[in-house]
């Protein structure tokens, strides 16, 4: 089995799909799912794209020209990152997590949570 059809599978199943599901986002049939991951097919430059969308990951790491997925399996925690990243006083408070003493850390938390408990009231 080929790098595409061992990481399609193991994304998939990641993802608690099946090939029936996979195949009707794709719009394709659940059988040419489980050819593509016994590598008896492989798909076009399209269908390759949009499994890379919907896993969340680089084509070279689907088609194992990269062992790096560089993006989040997770769409959801992809968008979180980058939101972190997108906002300067979110990197200040991930890096918080490294630079604080840990005691500083659970202080920090401890008021954040405060400050939430007042909002929802």
């Amino acid at each position: 089995m080929g790098k595409f059809a061992e990481r399609l599978k193991e994304l998939r199943l990641q993802n608690r799909m099946t090939q029936a599901d996979l195949g009707k986002l794709l719009k394709i049939s659940g059988s040419t799912i489980s050819m593509y991951e016994r590598g008896e097919r492989t798909p076009d430059y399209e269908t390759l794209e949009a499994l890379a969308d919907i896993f969340n990951v680089d084509t070279d790491y689907l088609i194992g020209r990269s062992n790096r997925s560089m993006y989040y399996i997770d769409p959801r925690v992809a968008r979180a990152a980058q939101d972190a990243f997108d906002d300067p006083d979110m990197r200040m408070l991930l890096s918080a997590k490294s630079d604080l003493d840990p005691e500083d850390f659970e202080y920090v938390v401890g008021l954040v949570r405060r400050l939430k408990g007042r909002k929802n009231d």
